[in-house]
C-alpha cells in the first residue's frame, strides 16, 4: 500500500546524506598465491643427441676435451698415470636402438684410437633431455656399461642390464660423471670406422647393428631408487600400518562408488579413500610414488604381502658369502593382511603352522597351496582368510571353483624371482645362480563367499615387466647380469558383469589400476 496516495506525509523527517563513495583502485594481494606460484608448466621441449661419431683428443694433464657437438666429455680418470688413451671415438646411438635395448636414456659407444690402456672419465650433459621421463627421472640417473652383445642379442641373459658404473649425478648442473677403462688402441680396428656399425650381412643382430673390437658401449638410465626417492615395485610402505594418539590432526574422506545391484546382495564396497596421514611413513627409502588416484589416495579391495630381503644383508652362512649382488632373498616366511581399510601383520605359530592376526579378533587365516591354481608362484601358494561373521576371502586364487582350460583367471597373484641362499629355504640350490624360483610378493583379493555360499569374484589385468638378476662374481669384480620373468599386476575389482576400466603407461615396474569384470 502506498503511504502517498493515503495522504501520509514525512515532512518531519530529516533527509538523510548520501553515503560517499570512492572508485577502487585494483591492489596486489599481500599473501604470496602459492598456488599460482607453484601452477604446473609444461616441460621444456626434450632435445635427444643426433646420432653422430666425434673424434676426441684426450688431454694428458686431466682437464676435459669436448666430444665435438656431443653432450659429452672426456678427460683422463682420476690417478691415471701419464700413459693412457690419448685419442678416442664417442659415438651417440639413436633412439631406435635404444628401444631395442629396453634403454630409456641415452646410448653411447667409446673406442680408443691411440695411446695405452687406461681409466677414462666420462662427463654427460643431460639438460637436453632431463624431462624426457616423469618420476623425477633425471635425479635416478646412472651410467651402466653394456656388453657388446646387447646390440645384437639383447634377450640373452647378461646382455641387457649390463654393470652399473660409480656415478656422480649433479642434478643442479645436469652433468652425469662415470669412469670407465679403456682398453689399448692396439685392440681396435682403423679409425675410419665408427664404434658400432651396421652388423655384417651373416650375423644375427636384433638391432642390425654390432660394436667394433676395443669398443665400449655405455647407457645412461635411471635407476630404481635416488635422491628424491625410492621408485620400485612393491607399494607397502610403513605409513600402511600408522598409527597416531589422540587428536592427531589428520583428515580422512570417502568417496563411495555404486555398484549393480546383483542377487544375494554379495557387492563390493568400493570407494575413493583418502588420508592425509598415508604419507607419514614414506622416506628415501620406501616407494613413494603417487599411485592411479593421486597421492594420499587409495582402492584396494585387499590384498596378502610377502617381503623378502636384499641378498646383500642375509650373507651369512650363505651360497653367495664373497658375492656383491642386488637380487632379493627368502629371509622367513611373513605377511601382512590389508583387507576392509586395515592393515595388520601376519603371525605364524612355529609349533602349530597356523597364522593369526597380530591384534587377533578370532580372523583364520590358512596358506594354502596347490600347483593347479597356476598363479605364478613356484608352489601355487595362495591364502584364505575367515572372518568372525563367516566370510570367506580368497587372495591369489586365480583358478576359481569350476574353472576349465580356456575360461578366464583372475591374475591375482603378483610375482618376483627370489633367491634361497641358505638350506631349508624355498629353492636353495648349492650355487647361488642356480637358487632362485618365482615367489608371490602380493596375493590380491580375488574370491568372496559369504556364508550364505553366495560368491564374487575380482578380476585383475597382469602386466609383465623384466627383472634384473644377478650371478654372483668375487669382489672387487661386479656382479654379471642375467634377467628373469616378473609380475607386477594392474588392479582391478568387479561385481556381476560391470565393467571399470583405467589405464596408464607404467613405469621400470608397473603398479595396480582397477578393471572389473
Amino acid at each position: 500500500m502506498s503511504f502517498v496516495k493515503r495522504g501520509v506525509g514525512f515532512l518531519g523527517l530529516k533527509k538523510p546524506d548520501p553515503v560517499p563513495t570512492a572508485k577502487v583502485k585494483p591492489k596486489k594481494a599481500s599473501r604470496i598465491d602459492h598456488a599460482a606460484k607453484n601452477a604446473w608448466k609444461k616441460p621444456p621441449k626434450v632435445s635427444w643427441p643426433a646420432p653422430r661419431t666425434a673424434a676426441v683428443t684426450v688431454p694428458s694433464n686431466g682437464s676435459a676435451a669436448d666430444a665435438g657437438s656431443l653432450p659429452v666429455k672426456l678427460r683422463r680418470g682420476k690417478g691415471s698415470k701419464a700413459a693412457g688413451p690419448e685419442q678416442a671415438q664417442v659415438q651417440a646411438l639413436d633412439r631406435k636402438t635404444a628401444d631395442a635395448l629396453g634403454a630409456e636414456g641415452l646410448l653411447l659407444a667409446i673406442r680408443p684410437t691411440d695411446g695405452a690402456k687406461g681409466r677414462v672419465t666420462v662427463d654427460v650433459d643431460y639438460p637436453g633431455f632431463r624431462h624426457a621421463y616423469g618420476g623425477d627421472w633425471a635425479s635416478r640417473l646412472t651410467l651402466r656399461q653394456l656388453p657388446a652383445c646387447a646390440l645384437t642379442t639383447p634377450k640373452t641373459r647378461g646382455c641387457a642390464q649390463g654393470t652399473e658404473l660409480q656415478t656422480s649425478n649433479n642434478t643442479t648442473s645436469g652433468i652425469l660423471t662415470g669412469t670407465v677403462s679403456l682398453p689399448t688402441s692396439e685392440d681396435t680396428v682403423p679409425s675410419s670406422s665408427a664404434p658400432v656399425g651396421k652388423a655384417p650381412t651373416a650375423a644375427r643382430s636384433a638391432t642390425g647393428l654390432s660394436a667394433e673390437p676395443g669398443t665400449i658401449l655405455l647407457a645412461a638410465t635411471a635407476a630404481v631408487s635416488g635422491a628424491s626417492g625410492n621408485f620400485g615395485a612393491t607399494s607397502l610402505a610403513p605409513s600402511a600400518s600408522w598409527s597416531a594418539g589422540g587428536s592427531n590432526g589428520g583428515f580422512s574422506w570417502n568417496y563411495g562408488i555404486d555398484t549393480p545391484e546383483v542377487p544375494g546382495g554379495v557387492a563390493p564396497q568400493l570407494s575413493l579413500g583418502y588420508s592425509s596421514q598415508s604419507i607419514d611413513g614414506r622416506t628415501a627409502a620406501t616407494n613413494n610414488q603417487a599411485n592411479w588416484i593421486g597421492d594420499g589416495w587409495s582402492m584396494e579391495p585387499g590384498y596378502i604381502e610377502r617381503q623378502y630381503i636384499s641378498c646383500t644383508d642375509d650373507k651369512t652362512g650363505s651360497n653367495n658369502a664373497t658375492a656383491k649382488v642386488g637380487d632379493q632373498c627368502w629371509k622367513k616366511d611373513n605377511a601382512v593382511l590389508n583387507l576392509g581399510g586395515q592393515s595388520n601383520t601376519l603371525i605364524r605359530d612355529t609349533t602349530s603352522g597356523e597364522w593369526h592376526l597380530e591384534s587377533d579378533d578370532g580372523t583364520k587365516a590358512e596358506k594354502l597351496t596347490s600347483t593347479s591354481t597356476g598363479n605364478g608362484d613356484d608352489n601355487g601358494e595362495y591364502w584364505k582368510v575367515t572372518t568372525p561373521d563367516g566370510t570367506q576371502y580368497f587372495f591369489g586364487y586365480n583358478r576359481l571353483p569350476g574353472w576349465t582350460s580356456g575360461k578366464p583367471e583372475t591374475k591375482s597373484t603378483w610375482t618376483v624371482p627370489v633367491f634361497g641362499n641358505h638350506t631349508g629355504e624355498p629353492c636353495y640350490a648349492a650355487e647361488f645362480k642356480d637358487a632362485w624360483c618365482q615367489q608371490a610378493w602380493r596375493w590380491n583379493l580375488d574370491y568372496v563367499v559369504d556364508p550364505h555360499a553366495d560368491a564374487m569374484a575380482y578380476y585383475w589385468t597382469s602386466e609383465t615387466n623384466t627383472a634384473a638378476m644377478s650371478t654372483p662374481t668375487p669382489e672387487p669384480r661386479r656382479p654379471r647380469p642375467t634377467t628373469a620373468a616378473a609380475t607386477c599386476p594392474v588392479s582391478s575389482t568387479g561385481c556381476g558383469r560391470t565393467a571399470c576400466t583405467r589405464r596408464r603407461r607404467p613405469a621400470r615396474w608397473t603398479s595396480p589400476l582397477p578393471n572389473a569384470a
